[in-house]
């Protein structure tokens, strides 16, 4: 298998996955990449192609426009979702010989199982260098500072971890193919990427973001495995991510996973979705700015107001509704605080700096994936009221 030619930009219009030509474009918000990004009315493949070219790695940004830049922090987040998923579906890592860590990141994944089976073999790509410099490992584990797509070796691996890394490649079926290349003949794959059906009906964060080139469906990736003879042994779809434990079909080309098919359309499952996407959030940006203006008559009448979640929704709230720092505002965030020490001038702090009584304080919970952990976690600090932004 030749190496892929890597074309960071293009101004190509082709499907990457049935080479159908791709029409009608929807132009991402505030995009610095200058993004086309287009629904294959053949395959239903949603795809981002950058216009112009621009930097790899620009300065982390938490932006809810199409500018996001990431803090490849999401890896360590989701890890302990895919444990329970390995241990749901019995993936013994005491018994597997080799594994192929794509887009290792700061090596959560692989000191996990490493804490399984001391003497596993492990082969690590990462592209960013600032990342594996610290790393600490043994012998056994090697690393290349490398993008997939430029990376390549003989060898082949019992277990192929692909996480969050499929959706930013060049060609999404190419990496693919090369995954089953470097399978072993009983080896499994597991992949998760962002399930871009997970969509919440109020949606303003611009969803199609710079550094992802692909967004995906359960339906488009059951078509890809078919198309690529890899066989689904197990499956979580149901959340914000698409998750997948796969192996090789030994005895054909292509297999059939259509029985995992979701007959039940969900929202860019349908050819007219990017149409019905920009004019949804233009509107719901505006709702947005109306509950900016009630946190903003909170803060008039010098009532605390405590934002917990410094992400996008956060960010979204500062931008379009123009709140400035001031002395009753204070931010918390589980993770980002140690990432930033500030975001629009205003300090970052963890939950455990909150006073033990915030109850004449206002929660603003700025997340949706972890509205319930935050709520939760909030009755600690004895608050009485808060308001949910979704």
């Amino acid at each position: 298998m030749k190496q892929k030619n890597i074309k960071l930009y293009t101004r190509q219009k082709i499907c990457d996955f049935c080479k159908y030509k791709l029409t009608q474009p929807y132009k991402p918000i505030n995009s610095k990449r200058n993004i086309l990004t287009f629904y294959c009315k053949n395959c239903s493949l949603l795809q981002s192609i950058p216009q112009k070219r621009f930097k790899s790695f620009p300065n982390p940004s938490m932006s809810f426009d199409a500018d996001r830049s990431s803090i490849m922090y999401t890896k360590e987040l989701v890890l302990p979702y895919h444990i329970s998923f390995f241990k749901k579906n019995r993936v013994d890592f005491s018994k597997i010989n080799s594994c192929l860590d794509i887009g290792s990141n700061r090596g959560h994944f692989f000191r996990y199982i490493l804490k399984k089976n001391k003497n596993i073999r492990i082969t690590a790509v990462e592209t960013r260098k600032e990342l594996i410099k610290n790393y600490k490992f043994n012998s056994n584990v090697k690393i290349y500072n490398s993008r997939y797509e430029t990376f390549d070796t003989v060898e082949t691996f019992d277990f192929i971890y692909n996480v969050h890394t499929l959706e930013h490649l060049t060609s999404c079926s190419w990496g693919i193919e090369k995954m089953k290349k470097h399978l072993s003949h009983s080896g499994k794959i597991f992949i998760a990427v962002p399930n871009i059906n997970s969509i919440d009906n109020n949606f303003f964060e611009e969803i199609f973001i710079d550094p992802h080139t692909f967004h995906f469906t359960n339906n488009v990736m059951i078509k890809i495995f078919n198309l690529f003879g890899l066989k689904i042994i197990a499956k979580n779809t149901t959340g914000d991510e698409l998750q997948y434990l796969l192996s090789k079909d030994l005895k054909k080309t292509n297999v059939n996973n259509n029985r995992y098919l979701e007959k039940k359309k969900f929202f860019f499952d349908k050819k007219k979705s990017l149409y019905l996407y920009k004019k949804r959030i233009n509107k719901n940006r505006q709702d947005l700015k109306k509950k900016a203006k009630r946190i903003k008559k909170l803060l008039l009448n010098k009532i605390n107001v405590v934002f917990w979640g410094a992400g996008r929704i956060f960010d979204g709230l500062i931008k379009i509704g123009n709140i400035k720092p001031n002395p009753n505002i204070r931010i918390i965030d589980r993770n980002l605080y140690k990432y930033f020490k500030t975001l629009h001038n205003f300090r970052i702090f963890k939950p455990s700096d909150l006073k033990r009584d915030e109850s004449k304080s206002i929660l603003v919970i700025c997340s949706r994936i972890y509205k319930n952990s935050i709520l939760k976690e909030a009755k600690k600090y004895s608050f009485k009221k808060y308001i949910r932004i979704f």
